[in-house]
C-alpha cells in the first residue's frame, strides 16, 4: 500500500499540460503560501505510517526544490517507509544534492522522473524552461551510476506524441526499463490551451502500438493511464494502468491535497471515476466493467465518436485470458 503526498505546488518548470497550473496561478494571486510546512508534510508521514502505509510517494510541485528535502526523506525512511520520490529531477542534477541522497539505501528509495522527449528542444518547449532537458538527462545518468531505481513518466501531447518510441529509446539508454505513458488531463485549461496541448486518441493510437511493441524488444514494462481499449491495439491494453487499478485495487487512500482549505486524503479508486466520463455506447461494450473511460474534458472538447464498443467475443477471450 502507498500514500502520494503532494507538498505544494512550487515548481521549477512550467510544462504546458500541467493539470496544477489553475490552482497554482489562483494561489499565487490571491497571495497564498503555495507549500506546506515541514511540520505540515512531517504529519502527513506520520499519519501514513499509521494507517499502515509501508510506501510514500513524495511529489509536488517539485519537491526536490525544498530545503528540508533530504530532511523529509530521512525522516519519512526513519517512519519505516519507502520512498518514491516523483520529480523532473532537474535539481537532482546537482552534485551536492545527488551526495546527500547517495547516503540512503537504494531498497529505500526510488525515482519516477518526467522525460516527455528525447529531443532537448521539444522537451524544453514543454517543459518552457531551456536547458531543462539537459539537466534532466544528466539527473538521471547520475541517479543510474548511483544504483539507484530510475522510472520514466511521459505525458502525452501534440508536442512530442509521434515521436514516442524515439522518448522510449532515449530512457532505455540512460538505463529506466519502466514507463508510464499519461494522457493529459486537462482539467480547467482555456479552450485555446486545451486545443494547443491535447491530441485525439485518434492520433496517438499508432506511435503508442509501435512504441510499445519497440519497449518489448527492450525488456521495458511500458503503462498507459487513461487510453481506452477501444482506442488501443488489443494486444496493448494489459499495459493499461487503469486496468490495473481496478483489478488490483492497486491505489487505496491516496494522500493528493497540500493546498490550505481542502481535505487531506481522498479515496482514488472513487475520485478518478467522477473525473471520467463514459459514452452512452459503452455500456454495451463487453469490457465496460474493466475501462474507466477518458478525462470528462476529453469528452467535453471531442465528443464519444471515437469509441466503439467491443462486441467481438473471441477477442475478449483471448485479452482476458492474457490478464
Amino acid at each position: 500500500m502507498h500514500t502520494d503526498i503532494k507538498d505544494g505546488l512550487s515548481c521549477n518548470n512550467a510544462c504546458v499540460h500541467c493539470i496544477m497550473a489553475p490552482a497554482q496561478q489562483r494561489m499565487e494571486a490571491e497571495g497564498q503560501q503555495l507549500d506546506d510546512s515541514r511540520e505540515e508534510v512531517e504529519r502527513k508521514i506520520k499519519n501514513a505510517r499509521k494507517n499502515g502505509y509501508t510506501k510514500i510517494v513524495l511529489t509536488g510541485g517539485e519537491v526536490t526544490l525544498r530545503p528540508d528535502f533530504v530532511d523529509l526523506v530521512e525522516f519519512a525512511i526513519s517512519q519505516g517507509l519507502n520512498v518514491t520520490i516523483q520529480t523532473n529531477a532537474r535539481k537532482l542534477s546537482e552534485p551536492a544534492l545527488l551526495d546527500l541522497l547517495s547516503n540512503f539505501s537504494r531498497e529505500k528509495i526510488d525515482f519516477v522522473v518526467a522525460y516527455h522527449s528525447d529531443i532537448p528542444t521539444v522537451h524544453d518547449s514543454i517543459t518552457r524552461r531551456e536547458g531543462s532537458h539537459a539537466q534532466t538527462v544528466e539527473a538521471i545518468r547520475s541517479l543510474r551510476a548511483l544504483r539507484f531505481e530510475v522510472n520514466g513518466k511521459i505525458v502525452l501531447s501534440l508536442a512530442n506524441y509521434s515521436g514516442l518510441t524515439a522518448i522510449l529509446t532515449s530512457l532505455n539508454t540512460l538505463g529506466v526499463r519502466d514507463v508510464i505513458v499519461a494522457f493529459p488531463h486537462a482539467e480547467e485549461f482555456s479552450a485555446d490551451r486545451f486545443s494547443e496541448v491535447v491530441p485525439r486518441y485518434a492520433l496517438v493510437t499508432n506511435p503508442l502500438h509501435e512504441a510499445i511493441e519497440e519497449s518489448r524488444t527492450k525488456g521495458m514494462q511500458i503503462l498507459c493511464e487513461t487510453i481506452p481499449f477501444c482506442v488501443m491495439h488489443d494486444m496493448d491494453w494489459p499495459s493499461n494502468l487503469d486496468l490495473h487499478h481496478i483489478i488490483n485495487e492497486l491505489d487505496p487512500l491516496i494522500t493528493v491535497i497540500s493546498m490550505p482549505g481542502q481535505p487531506e486524503l481522498i479515496d482514488w479508486r472513487q475520485s478518478r471515476k467522477e473525473i471520467k466520463s463514459k459514452a452512452p455506447q459503452c455500456a454495451s461494450c463487453l469490457l465496460d466493467k474493466l475501462c474507466e473511460g477518458p478525462w470528462m474534458e476529453y469528452a467535453t472538447h471531442f465528443g464519444f465518436s471515437e469509441f466503439v464498443p467491443v462486441d467481438d467475443f473471441p477477442l475478449v477471450e483471448r485479452f482476458v485470458t492474457r490478464l
